[in-house]
């Protein structure tokens, strides 16, 4: 129903209406409210003040048409009244007690108090002005200058053509003429909703932010704690320099910069955050989230101001410079590059630009100009294989305007000087071009670094061109520099190591890097850290996100007291369940962080470590000495395998090699050799190698496979292969949970090895093993739920836990826990907002903790159950 309609009902006495008629308008009145005061409660009541006057007057509108004007009139005035009588009812300084005049500088407090007086002073000075215009023209003005609205939006809001708002605004200002040198003055420091004369925003402490053990934080139904804080993090500086958000797979931590601590999680309901942004205002921070959702967060509160259903996934968010606007690029399913725009405070899309070229490419910087007007992003090339290119779109006419085309590989950073006529762009192929906002011609070009990985250019508020430069040796750390462009000056340097040396130049250091204003840096380290460096703090400060990769296996001690948990990046780490503090499993930094764990038959807990063709043994919690250290290791041979018995450690080598260590005296007892198939010299084939290695429970037999398939089966005792064992039928096997029998994946069937008697079984399946299918068939599965993987019982053998089937309806993948007798369902843990990779019970039946690729490791507390 339009304005008109509901008006002359209400008129006519019909409430309902006017109910639709608040409903209607009143998130946008609201939000024009509270841009305005700055506080959110007060606008809500400017706003129920502004639709009782609404109510009372409205039969003295005299144009049902211009309703939305004359709405927007009403609101500015009420601001205006609430903000003269705050000035009013100001204390004067003679009524602070000496007690309160001892803690606040005088010169500070004058000052603060002459510029809230200044800046009521200069609205009122607007006000009276506008006063003088036609209500059409007033109404158009307030919604451009005062409202923050594009010609296109007032257009959409007043239900006008966009040349009728554009010739309106034109009249209006030849209006006001004689006082244009006072009013565009003005209107410069209100326009865009706040007073400009502070180009760092200041930012409180948010309200309700969060306090206590961080483990504990946002926790799900029966958890009692989280280990990690979530991996695969995207970073943001707020403008001011105050915090940094870092979005993982669990959510948003807020940091403060002064204490280097988290101060707030949100969205840990949904996880998995994509990317993170902070408007320049510093009121909002937005996220991009699994599930194709782009919320905007009130920073104070972390409540969603706005959201908007995406596409498609996105990796990166950016404000307008104004606060009005945000946009997202993304590749969109014909591989279109899109760039999305949308109004901040209402999630309403303003606009979508598409580029006219084949491809999109795998990620898409977004960067506005200073003055909103231009937008830019880029796609692949269109004639060059590898080469990208940066489209210029123009904002009031949707028209692409320039293609801009220099690079040799992906373009990673784009962003526009603080006086608007440059735009900068920087990428992996290790050169910044600045081009002419203008004539779009390339005037500067900066290269010659080394072996980059990537360089990110980012302008200081001053105007100067800075740049990160990320460098690599093959066989050393990565290299992060910040260096001034024109002046080549280098302002910091630091060194990080990956997980191991060999590969640090993929990316395997953890590339994670956030580079903005030209003075603030937060990069990850060696995937526990975030270093932080800014200009106002100019050396390095470092905060444990730690573990930011994911895990992957893990194992209680004996008693139950320790959680060893092997992280894909990280290597071994050591939680105390107790203190919820971690420590690294082996005490050697230069040991490497690919790391193994593992727990024998007695309870004792051992960790490997590889670096480089070397090949470590450690005792966790050990004195740092190592029990055992080997080398010819072959790279993408199987992960190092020690007996459950503690006795036997061995690692596999070149041409199929298979070195045999004795832990108790570290030394090497024999070599078994695997034979592998020939090379096809193929450069992309790597050659056969053996994959697998695994021991029996008792660690007298072992088991090697190659990539190519081909099993043995080896005596461990007398260093030798068993002959009988049909390598010829199998293709891969495991030994069963009995102890008694091989499991054996042949080409046609599924056999089973006795041990003992070194032949095929003469039954078809193993007793253990059709047990725990009978028991697993009977369980009563939640109605979500297909099957179960990964199960574990516990030690009574009374309870099951599992990983259970996941329906994409639900927000989190579920653990579910059953009585082994009667199959009866007793609960289901949901915390874990992606893929569930290990489970494991304490010893005393009391914790079940869950690792996820979300970066973290649960502990769900059992007793309430059992």
């Amino acid at each position: 129903m339009d304005d008109v309609q509901l008006i002359n009902d209400i008129l006519s006495g019909d409430e309902t209406a006017f109910t639709v008629l608040v409903n209607k308008y009143h998130k946008s009145i609201h939000s024009f409210a509270w841009r305005k005061i700055g506080d959110y409660h007060i606008a809500e009541e400017i706003t129920q003040d502004t639709f009782l006057q609404v109510y009372e007057k409205l039969h003295s509108l005299k144009n049902p048409n211009q309703f939305t004007g004359w709405l927007y009139v009403i609101a500015n005035r009420r601001c205006i009244a609430w903000m003269r009588k705050k000035r009013l009812m100001m204390q004067s300084l003679e009524l602070i007690s000496d007690d309160i005049l001892e803690k606040i500088d005088y010169s500070s407090y004058l000052a603060e108090q002459r510029a809230k007086a200044s800046d009521e002073r200069r609205r009122e000075i607007v006000d009276h002005l506008l006063d003088k215009l036609p209500e059409t023209q007033r109404s158009t003005m307030i919604l451009h200058y005062l409202g923050d609205m594009s010609c296109k939006a007032i257009s959409k809001i007043l239900g006008v053509s966009l040349n009728t708002v554009k010739s309106r605004l034109n009249r209006a200002r030849n209006c006001l003429k004689q006082e244009e040198p006072i009013l565009q003055d003005i209107l410069a420091q209100i326009q865009r909703g706040y007073i400009m004369e502070n180009k760092k925003p200041s930012i409180s402490i948010p309200v309700g932010s969060f306090e206590g053990d961080v483990t504990t934080w946002a926790l799900s139904e029966g958890a009692i704690a989280r280990l990690g804080r979530g991996s695969e993090p995207k970073m943001a500086f707020s403008a001011n320099g105050q915090y940094l958000a870092i979005g993982t797979c669990i959510g948003i931590w807020l940091y403060d910069l002064t204490t280097l601590s988290p101060v707030a999680l949100w969205e840990s309901e949904r996880g998995v955050i994509e990317s993170v942004a902070f408007s320049p205002n510093g009121k909002w921070v937005a996220a991009s989230i699994s599930g194709r959702i782009l919320k905007i967060l009130d920073i104070q509160n972390g409540t969603c101001v706005a959201q908007v259903k995406l596409e498609t996934y996105v990796d990166k968010v950016t404000f307008s410079h104004d606060n009005r606007y945000i946009a997202v690029a993304y590749c969109a399913y014909n591989s279109t590059p899109v760039v999305e725009v949308w109004l901040a405070e209402t999630g309403i899309e303003f606009a979508k630009f598409t580029a006219n070229a084949e491809r999109a490419g795998l990620y898409r910087p977004i960067s506005f100009s200073p003055n909103t007007l231009l937008i830019a992003s880029t796609c692949s090339s269109v004639t060059t294989e590898g080469a990208y290119s940066i489209i210029v779109w123009n904002m009031e006419s949707s028209e692409e305007i320039a293609c801009l085309s220099a690079h040799t590989r992906r373009v990673t950073t784009l962003c526009y000087s603080p006086c608007g006529k440059f735009l900068a762009s920087g990428g992996e192929d290790g050169t910044v071009y600045v081009w002419d906002v203008d004539t779009w011609q390339q005037v500067q070009c900066y290269t010659d670094y080394g072996d980059v990985y990537d360089i990110i250019p980012s302008w200081t508020p001053d105007g100067i061109l800075r740049a990160v430069i990320e460098t690599y040796d093959e066989t050393g750390p990565a290299n992060i520099s910040v260096i001034d462009l024109e002046s080549g000056e280098q302002i910091y340097t630091d060194q990080v190591w990956g997980n191991t040396i060999e590969f640090s130049n993929t990316g395997e250091w953890g590339n994670t890097l956030e580079f903005s204003n030209g003075t603030q840096l937060a990069y990850e380290c060696r995937h526990e850290s975030i270093n932080v460096w800014t200009a106002d703090n100019p050396v390095k400060r470092q905060f444990t996100h730690s573990p930011i990769s994911f895990p992957d296996s893990m194992v209680f001690s004996e008693d139950g007291k320790t959680l060893a948990v092997k992280y894909h990046h990280e290597g071994v780490v050591l939680w105390d369940i107790e203190s919820k503090r971690s420590r690294p499993a082996i005490k050697e930094v230069s040991a490497g962080k690919n790391q193994f764990v593992y727990k024998t038959n007695n309870g004792k807990l051992y960790a490997s470590s590889i670096l480089n063709d070397t090949v470590t043994l450690w005792e966790t919690d050990g004195d740092g000495n190592p029990l055992i250290e080997g080398t010819g290791r072959k790279y993408w041979s199987a992960f190092p395998a020690l007996a459950p018995t503690g006795t036997l450690f061995v690692y596999a080598g070149e041409n199929g090699i298979v070195q045999v260590w004795d832990v108790q005296s570290g030394t090497q007892l024999y070599e078994l050799v695997h034979p592998l198939e020939p090379s096809n010299n193929d450069d992309e084939d790597d050659g056969d190698f053996v994959s697998d290695l695994e021991f029996s429970n008792d660690g007298k037999l072992l088991v090697s496979e190659s990539k190519e398939s081909n099993v043995k089966l080896w005596d461990m005792e007398l260093g030798i292969e068993i002959d009988t064992f049909p390598s010829d039928e199998v293709t891969f096997l495991r030994f069963c949970g009995c102890g008694q029998s091989l499991v054996c994946n042949g080409k046609k069937e599924v056999l089973y090895w006795d041990i003992a008697h070194r032949k095929l079984c003469e039954d078809d399946i193993c007793l253990i093993e059709s047990k725990q299918y009978e028991i697993e068939k009977r369980l009563s599965l939640p109605q979500e739920c297909k099957y179960i993987e990964k199960p574990v019982f516990t030690s009574c053998g009374q309870y099951i836990a599992s990983v259970t089937s996941w329906n994409k309806m639900t927000k989190r993948f579920p653990i579910c826990l059953f009585e082994v007798e009667t199959g009866k369902h007793l609960f289901t843990f949901k915390g874990h907002s992606t893929d569930i990779f290990a489970l494991d019970i304490s010893p005393d039946n009391k914790i079940l903790a869950s690792a996820s690729h979300d970066g973290t490791v649960l502990l769900w507390d059992l007793t309430p159950y059992l």
